[in-house]
């Protein structure tokens, strides 16, 4: 029989917070181990440890280990182990705020006078103190935001540069450039003008330090300029101006220099606003009043007809319908202004009727002359009412009428004072002669055939004339006449067919051929002969 194994040995453990790491000797004969904590099996198997996991930590617990095979199992051996406490560690302080370095001075602003520069600049936050340099030189420090910077040299440029500071560091600078104004320029000496009849040429000596210079004319600038001279015209001569005249730089401006300057008397401007109103036999002038001017000529085709201080004038004793020329001048002592030309046309008394009406025809066309008319500026020509002309000539040629046609026209002289009794005159145009030719097919016909004519009627200018009445008349040896009739086809063309039998005599036959014409187409008649032989 198999005797129970001894109770294990080295039985020990480690632990942490949450677990227990049992370990133990191996016992000779043992087939297998059996852990207990606090009385519950936890453990069984052949392994000499185990870990014993999900525990709480800082707590107690008790175990209790046996080997055991087939004949029994050992004595106990015990322990208690305890779980490690949890270490609460509390967390590091905070570390203190860094300081945040100020952003860069902005809104910085410079305002100079002569010998000083005022700057001004925005807050910046964070900011406990700025730090100001003027040319690479600290000139300022605090924590105000202006600064005025003295003691300066007018006229000069200076650098500025600014930083805000706190004890993280300092900004990044700012910068500025400024200028103190120039000082007041010195005053303007020898200051004159030197006149014309319509300018002033002004001229002046240099102002120490000044940059510019303005005048003015009668309280209206009329020069800004660096020069020392200016050319003022356009001016109204024999007049009086009053000049200032200021020198200028940054520091401002000198006490205004005066002086007053007439221009010389000078050449009157030519009239201008010339009126006239004409009658048959004067006409009436006027015009603006001219500055500078002592009298006014009017002068009438090269003869003096007015001189005088008025500027209206009615020259009389004129010819009616005539063209008169004018030149109106401005005179004073200096001399006469450029001349003001006009041409006026005295009116016209109504002029006479035409005389000498003729009149000439063609086939389409009638040509009129008339003798010229006293006072008659125009001509009229009229058929039937209608205006067919209107003008100056004494001659006018009506055309693309029809031929064999009466027409009937009246002709009257006119100008601005009216029409003059009308003057007619009828003529015809004459008739289109025409043109009839005849051919025949053969000279020499057969009993029983027909003999065929060709009729072709046109114009004078062989143009064709469609529908033409025409009649053809047949004599035999024995003067035994046949008439036929027909009209030409749109090509001026009639065909005429002559039927024979074998009865017709045999002989010569006369044929001959009239054109005759609608009156209404104006063509005149026109004949044609021809002949044909009958044979068995």
């Amino acid at each position: 029989m198999k005797l129970p194994p001894i109770a294990p040995t080295g039985f020990t453990y480690t632990a942490t917070t949450t677990s227990i790491n049992l370990t133990w000797s191996a016992v000779a004969g043992a087939e297998s181990y059996e852990l207990k904590r606090n009385g519950t099996v936890v453990y069984s198997g052949t392994a000499v440890s185990f870990v014993d996991t999900g525990l709480t930590s800082g707590t107690n617990y008790s175990y209790e280990l046996k080997a055991v095979n087939s004949g029994g199992a050992s004595q106990l051996a015990t322990l208690t182990a305890t779980t490690q406490q949890v270490v609460v560690t509390p967390p590091p302080p905070p570390p203190p705020p860094a300081i945040v370095v100020p952003g860069s001075v902005t809104g910085l602003k410079g305002e100079a006078t002569t010998n000083s520069v005022s700057i001004t600049w925005n807050a910046v936050s964070g900011a406990e103190k700025y730090e100001l340099k003027r040319n690479g030189t600290v000139v300022y420090t605090g924590a105000t935001t202006s600064f005025i910077d003295t003691g300066l040299t007018a006229g000069t440029a200076y650098s500025y540069e600014i930083k805000a500071i706190n004890a993280g560091g300092s900004s990044s600078a700012a910068t500025i450039s400024v200028s103190t104004l120039q000082a007041v320029p010195g005053a303007i000496t020898n200051f004159k003008g030197v006149a014309t009849a319509n300018s002033i040429n002004l001229t002046w000596d240099a102002s120490a330090q000044a940059t510019s210079y303005t005048l003015k004319r009668n309280g209206q600038t009329v020069y800004e300029g660096t020069g020392l001279s200016f050319m003022d015209s356009g001016l109204v001569s024999n007049t009086t101006y009053n000049y200032e005249l200021v020198a200028k730089n940054t520091g401002g401006g000198t006490t205004p220099v005066t002086i007053t300057v007439s221009t010389l008397k000078g050449l009157p401007k030519a009239p201008t606003n010339l009126q006239f109103e004409a009658e048959a036999t004067s006409i009436s002038f006027s015009w603006d009043e001219v500055a500078g001017a002592e009298e006014y000529v009017l002068i009438r085709s090269g003869e003096e007809v007015y001189r005088g201080t008025e500027t209206n004038f009615n020259d009389t004793s004129l010819l009616p319908g005539r063209k008169y020329n004018y030149r109106l001048l401005a005179v004073n002592t200096v001399g006469e202004s450029s001349p003001v030309r006009v041409a006026v046309d005295t009116l016209s008394v109504i002029p006479s009727a035409v005389t000498g009406l003729k009149a000439k025809s063609t086939e389409n066309q009638v040509n009129l002359t008339w003798n010229a008319a006293e006072f008659a500026s125009s001509y009229i020509v009229k058929l039937n009412g209608k205006v067919l002309y209107s003008g100056t000539k004494t001659e006018y040629t009506h055309r693309n009428l029809k031929s064999n046609t009466t027409y009937t026209y009246s002709v009257t002289a006119i100008n601005k004072a009216g029409v003059s009794k009308g003057n007619s005159i009828s003529i015809k145009t004459k008739a289109i002669q025409t043109k009839t030719s005849v051919s025949v097919s053969k000279p020499i016909y057969k009993q029983s055939e027909s003999v065929v004519f060709t009729i072709k009627v046109t114009d004078e200018n062989n143009k064709v004339i469609p529908l033409a009445d025409v009649t053809s008349v047949v004599k035999d040896a024995n003067g035994k006449t046949t008439t036929y009739k027909g009209k030409t086809n749109k090509s001026g063309v009639l065909v005429l067919t002559i039927k024979t039998s074998k009865s017709t005599k045999v002989g010569t036959y006369k044929v001959s051929f009239t054109s005759i014409f609608n009156v209404k187409s104006a063509y005149g008649n026109s004949n044609a002969t021809g002949s044909y032989t009958i044979k068995k």
